[in-house]
């Protein structure tokens, strides 16, 4: 509204002043192409002030945000008079950007004032000397300066306008840099339609897989697996185990393509997976990760986060196998607890079985398990492998653990030692040989034997 009346103002007071008197008109405008390229000079340093004042504000946000998060770990570590001086550092810092692009802003209304009083002054001066001459009548000379003065109004609403769409402009292109962004995993021209995938048993290939992880610049790194092979059949379990760093999650990753590998390929029923649409591909695997991540919403939202329809009887079943029910079930608003941030109020224990009865609710062709049982007790993992494994013989189902106890069941196991397949085989299989999986295997019985005479 101010940028359309600026300009339909200073059309029609510069039109009319032409047309009094065109001489005194040039005059008095002289001073607005100096005024153009100051406001210009402001303009672009303004831009650039308001961008790194909202960049800090972004920072400190963060930074509140992490504090809350981990309000127990900053008070365990009795950081909160260093947390407190760093966020005073940040809040000072944004201060000081915010004062100085008040300070740019602050230039454009006295600019503005000062160049329409200069056109005053040359009119006065001009004009003044015409009417003495008898050049202009009194009357125009009157007019003349009265739409001089209109202008006033529409420059300091430019000035206005300006500060804003810079502000706006700044905070856009922010906000652009992530809307412009491309998924590197997307559907391609080959991708195969889904009505014509309705038949996937879950059969389940690596051929020659590796995979090198990209920095920022697409440099690549280290490989992370190398040359990977691998056969699982549709139903079958395959077993993960190896030590930190050696490339277990990473292989599971590539399975609903968060990755796509290097080198080689993966097929699913024979079909590359890169041909399957992604969203029929991952809408057929209930992946549980590491980390039990949950919303901040209530529990049976959480479980029912993958269905197309909520279903709380699903959410209930689904809950019960993962040993999870009868703790909800204690809770004083049972399903509608609602949670904090992350799950925070849930124990680790609980968000993982949380994130497995996820999984489990929408019934998947393929199951994922990346360590899902590190944060529950060997007893609770033992029922909850009792109650899983009818629904784990029902699909495909890859299991990464650095307990053996929690994939020696698997119809195969492998061993992977930096990337590298090292083992293969069924428990006593891989034991026989009495390479790294037997030694890890001695490792955490004597561990367990320990653990049970020190109780005793």
């Amino acid at each position: 509204m101010h940028l359309g009346s600026t300009v339909i103002l200073f059309i029609t007071a510069a039109g009319m002043m032409c047309y009094l008197n065109y001489r005194l008109a040039a005059a008095a405008l002289i001073p607005l192409p100096f005024l153009s390229f100051i406001i210009s000079r402001l303009t672009d340093k303004g831009y650039n002030c308001s961008k790194a004042s909202q960049a800090q504000l972004a920072k400190m946000s963060a930074q509140v945000q992490e504090n809350l998060s981990g309000i127990r770990l900053t008070q365990a570590y009795v950081q909160e008079e260093a947390q407190y001086k760093k966020f005073m550092a940040q809040n000072r810092e944004y201060l000081r950007r915010n004062m100085k692009l008040s300070g740019v802003w602050g230039l454009f209304l006295p600019i503005m004032s000062l160049t329409l009083g200069i056109g005053m002054i040359i009119v006065i001066w001009l004009g003044g000397a015409q009417v003495i001459r008898g050049e202009i009548s009194l009357g125009d000379f009157v007019a003349f300066s009265a739409y001089l003065a209109l202008l006033t109004f529409p420059m300091m609403a430019f000035g206005w306008v300006t500060n804003l769409f810079q502000r706006g402009s700044a905070a856009m292109s922010r906000i652009n840099k992530i809307l412009a962004l491309e998924p590197e995993i997307k559907d391609n021209e080959n991708t195969i339609p889904a009505a014509k995938l309705s038949n996937i048993t879950g059969k389940i290939e690596f051929k020659d897989v590796s995979l090198s992880y990209t920095d920022s610049n697409g440099n690549s790194g280290a490989l992370v697996l190398d040359n990977i092979n691998l056969l699982i059949k549709a139903g079958g379990a395959l077993g993960i185990v190896g030590e930190v760093g050696a490339g277990k999650s990473s292989l599971v990753n590539l399975l609903p393509r968060i990755y796509d590998p290097s080198d080689g390929e993966i097929l699913l029923d024979d079909i590359n997976i890169k041909k399957i649409p992604l969203k029929k591909l991952r809408r057929m695997i209930g992946y549980v990760p590491q980390e039990g991540f949950l919303f901040s919403k209530t529990i049976a939202e959480n479980v029912a986060y993958g269905l197309d329809l909520f279903d709380l009887q699903q959410v209930k079943e689904a809950s019960f196998i993962s040993q999870i029910a009868s703790e909800i079930e204690n809770f004083p608003q049972s399903y509608d607890t609602a949670l904090g941030e992350r799950g925070i109020t849930l124990s680790g224990g609980q968000r993982q079985r949380t994130a497995l009865a996820r999984a489990l609710a929408i019934n998947p062709q393929i199951l994922i398990l990346d360590d899902t049982f590190s944060n529950v007790d060997t007893l609770t993992e033992q029922k909850i492998l009792k109650h899983l494994f009818p629904v784990i013989r029902k699909r495909t189902c890859l299991i990464v653990s650095h307990r053996i106890s929690s994939l020696q069941w698997a119809d195969c196991i492998i061993v992977l030692d930096k990337g590298r397949i090292a083992e293969k085989g069924a428990h006593e299989e891989l034991l026989a040989i009495g390479g790294i999986y037997a030694k890890l295997y001695k490792r955490q019985q004597m561990l367990a034997q320990f653990a049970k005479d020190r109780a005793s």
